[in-house]
């Protein structure tokens, strides 16, 4: 992959607008990407209805499944056609049909997944004094709050699992908003166009072309994952990037300005943390752009995060330990690995909770610790550190949600690879049992379903490099002749 440039250091160059007046001919030659746009407009709006109007019926997931597939098409078209056009004429398209892809998608009830609908019952069960890390939803005495939601709420019996920020976020919303997912959606909308945007000052930073935000901007994933399925992994996504942003060294500042943003780029990276457990491996990445005298101010902010909660007490993470040592769902190598070596060896976590699959899940960590030690002592740059750690991840991990994969595409716009957009596709068919009734058990995905979710997507990953080591370089006309 290429390493990204150094940033400019013109101030002139890194002050610019973000979207920058076009000519006239600049405007004709942005027409096919408005085009482009208008086609992936029509077939997101086709997704919408289908959701609206069939929900949850077995039709449903055949009716979307090649409408989904079909709105990728669009989408490539325009990353190739956005790669030769200047950012002047491209960045007004991209970031005005990001707004429109997701606006579309808040309309759509969020059937596919029903994290948000625990969002929020976590967020009314503050508001009646309930700590959530202790009470799950079907707890006795938490029948009386919002019994038509247990029915759509994932593993109601497992306690909060989501960071101190995120609960604290869906009290909010449920104060202000108490009936219906609408005002959070929206929210989240509103922070992954947040995510664009910082995507964009980024590859302006590094030197890079800042069309390729197109990659996440127009995504189908995120956009169904966040906007239409109201998922809060977009605000870990946009603190992280934040904190991504403001620790690295840009043009000479004053001495406040440099003080300003070590202090935010240390509250972002806990912010980060305390929304979601995936920003974890980017607190020594960043920490070794932050200069010594604020790290301090990281495990200080989480802990004030973490303080409404101190009730819980060692109950803080009774939900994230469930889930390691229970959940398994969606999963590529971590099944070969308990194929290959599990035992019945089945030690217990803290408070009695077993842990399924030992030995595959402490190899998944050990290869996974071994890889955030590699890129720490090469010292690679932070968001390619970043990148390889979450891919190591989704590779190994016995989870592999829908929105794991979309937290990764945002790293794909300064590293593409094909095989990742590729599972940006393909891994909507985690949702096929449910969408289509076939019968698969809830949180079950079937073996042969996910061979035809990964297997091209990691052989489009494998073919790149190897056809690169294989196949002799281009020469030149004049070696040619020679």
């Amino acid at each position: 992959m290429p390493t990204p440039s150094t940033p400019p250091t013109s101030s002139s160059a890194y002050y610019k607008p973000l979207i920058t007046p076009s000519s006239p001919t600049e405007k004709t030659a942005a027409w096919p990407l408005w085009r482009l746009g208008m086609g992936l407009q029509l077939l997101l709006a086709v997704v919408t209805i289908l959701l609206t109007r069939m929900g949850r019926q077995p039709g449903c997931g055949v009716a979307l499944l090649p409408i989904w597939l079909l709105s990728f098409a669009p989408y490539v078209l325009a990353l190739r056609y956005a790669r030769g056009l200047t950012p002047s004429v491209a960045l007004r398209g991209i970031f005005v049909f990001a707004i429109f892809f997701r606006v579309t998608l808040c309309f759509a009830p969020p059937m596919l997944s029903n994290e948000v609908n625990r969002s929020l019952w976590e967020g009314r069960a503050q508001i009646f004094g309930h700590n959530p890390y202790i009470e799950s939803p079907s707890s006795p005495q938490m029948s009386f709050l919002a019994p038509e939601m247990i029915q759509h709420i994932t593993a109601p019996n497992v306690p909060a699992i989501s960071p101190p920020l995120s609960e604290l976020l869906f009290r909010i919303v449920a104060n202000i908003s108490p009936q219906g997912p609408g005002l959070l959606k929206a929210l989240f909308a509103f922070v992954d166009l947040g995510v664009v945007w910082l995507l964009i000052r980024l590859l302006r930073l590094r030197g890079l072309n800042e069309n390729m935000a197109i990659i996440y901007a127009w995504c189908p994933l995120p956009i169904v994952e966040f906007a239409g399925s109201g998922h809060f992994l977009t605000l870990a996504m946009f603190l992280a990037l934040s904190a991504v942003y403001l620790a690295t060294p840009q043009i000479p500042r004053r001495r406040w300005a440099g003080v300003i943003e070590q202090t935010l780029a240390a509250a972002s990276l806990a912010g980060a943390v305390c929304t979601h457990y995936f920003a974890l491996p980017l607190v020594p990445l960043v920490m070794r752009q932050i200069k010594a005298r604020y790290w301090l101010l990281v495990p200080l902010i989480v802990w004030l995060f973490c303080l409404p909660f101190g009730g819980a007490g060692v109950h803080l993470f009774d939900g994230l330990r469930q889930c390691v040592g229970n959940l398994q769902f969606n999963d590529s190598a971590f099944s070969v690995l308990t194929m290959l070596c599990d035992t019945r060896w089945t030690p217990q976590l803290p408070g009695g909770i077993p842990l399924v699959h030992a030995v595959p899940k402490l190899i998944a960590a050990g290869v996974w610790l071994a890889v955030l030690l590699a890129v720490i002592v090469l010292r690679m740059n932070t968001i390619r550190s970043f990148y390889i750690l979450t891919g190591v991840f989704l590779f190994f991990s016995p989870v592999v949600y829908p929105h794991y994969v979309a937290f990764l595409v945002p790293f794909l716009c300064f590293y593409p690879n094909p095989g990742w957009m590729l599972l940006s596709a393909t891994v909507l068919l985690s949702y096929w049992g449910g969408l289509a009734g076939l019968g698969a058990g809830h949180g079950t995905v079937s073996a042969g379903v996910r061979m035809i979710e990964y297997l091209p997507a990691f052989a489009a990953m494998v073919a790149g490099p190897v056809a690169t080591y294989l196949l002799p370089p281009p020469q030149m006309e004049a070696e040619r002749k020679a």
